[in-house]
């Protein structure tokens, strides 16, 4: 799917939104594969990898915001859900007491590219367990673990960005994360590791994080990777 029929998709959105005097469209694009592994005690307790792919359509009235979605790539579906989106932002305005405020920005058209020696999508599931068997092996070998739990999740994919200014933007996120817990029966503590950037770093998740997605990696590569 080239990059032209998809922005020309969002194009469509723009202008079926402008339609509407004051309205002011953003139109995304997302193709995105999540996966997540739990390893729990040298078991596999819950494996998940999801895709989804679809253009959303944020619409604003006078400061007021509405959104739909659809997961067909056609003009037709992307002119009605930009109708749907218009018709929540201005249906709710009367009553929406917090209107937004924008500021006019210049038009932005970039492109962010993600360069990897080594994708995770190139490497099987058997691939992925190895890292976290071995991470488990080497928290043993070093203290004594009653009981351990490893959480491996990669997010990645394609972001298309289109909006009423100009605005024409094309990005690749990539999140790859692991984190290791280890407990000790006697007080029942538990410590983490987690392995990003740098490895074997100790580091415990933010209180962002913790409000914006709880303690689920996949939750956290979501957040993380937008």
């Amino acid at each position: 799917m080239s990059d032209e029929f998809i922005f020309d998709l969002l194009q469509k959105a723009v202008e079926e939104g402008e339609k509407t005097d004051g309205v002011f469209i953003d139109a995304r694009y997302d193709d995105y594969q999540l996966t997540s592994i739990n390893l729990t005690n040298d078991v596999v307790k819950e494996s998940s990898s999801k895709r989804r792919r679809g253009i959303g359509v944020m619409a604003y009235y006078k400061g007021t915001p509405g959104f739909s979605f659809t997961p067909e790539l056609t003009v037709d579906a992307v002119k009605k859900a930009t109708q749907g989106a218009v018709k929540l932002a201005v249906s709710t305005e009367p009553r929406n007491k917090m209107k937004l405020e924008f500021d006019e920005r210049p038009a932005i058209k970039d492109k962010a590219i993600l360069q990897v020696k080594k994708h995770p999508k190139d490497f099987e599931f058997t691939d992925k367990l190895d890292l976290l068997k071995r991470g488990v092996a080497a928290i043993k070998e070093n203290v004594d673990a009653t009981s351990t739990q490893a959480q491996y999740g990669e997010f990645y994919g394609e972001k298309y960005f289109v909006n009423s200014d100009g605005s024409e933007i094309f990005w690749t996120p990539m999140v790859v994360d692991m984190i290791f817990f280890r407990y000790n029966s006697p007080c029942g503590t538990k410590s983490q590791k987690r392995f990003g950037k740098r490895p074997w770093i100790r580091q415990g998740i933010s209180s962002l994080r913790r409000y914006c997605c709880g303690n689920k990696l996949p939750n956290i590569l979501r957040h993380r990777g937008f």
